[in-house]
């Protein structure tokens, strides 16, 4: 499919931005350059270790806000790398993409939400 990268709508709390995501189906979890972190306010959750290609990059936290991808929102766990560490300011994993129900339309190459075809209707004992 190749590079695909699609504006999204990033949140926290009452802070919003524009921005340019990577979609990245190869990457384990989504990661977020620190000024853009930075500008929306996330906070630093915790501090972890995040690999590259074997490489250890350092400072890592771990962080969480939301997206908005056809009119809906979804929260969106990420790491804040340092902005040397990262290339893109923001990119979206499959860790997201999954647990998140989006899929990347490989003809228009947008994020779509997928709706379930069924509803949770709790345990019977």
């Amino acid at each position: 499919m190749g590079i695909v990268k699609q504006r999204v709508t990033l949140i926290f709390g009452k802070k919003r931005k524009i921005v340019f995501a990577l979609l990245d189906t190869g990457a384990e979890t989504s990661f977020i350059k620190y000024s853009l972190a930075k500008k929306l306010g996330l906070p630093k959750l915790r501090k972890t270790r995040a690999y590259i290609g074997g490489t250890i990059l350092r400072p890592a936290y771990e962080t969480i806000g939301s997206i908005i991808i056809d009119r809906i929102r979804h929260p969106i766990a990420m790491m804040i790398l340092a902005d040397k560490d990262l290339d893109e300011r923001f990119v979206i994993g499959a860790d997201f993409m999954q647990s998140g129900r989006i899929i990347v339309n490989p003809t228009t190459h947008k994020l779509s939400s997928v709706k379930p075809k069924w509803k949770y209707k709790g345990f019977r004992l």
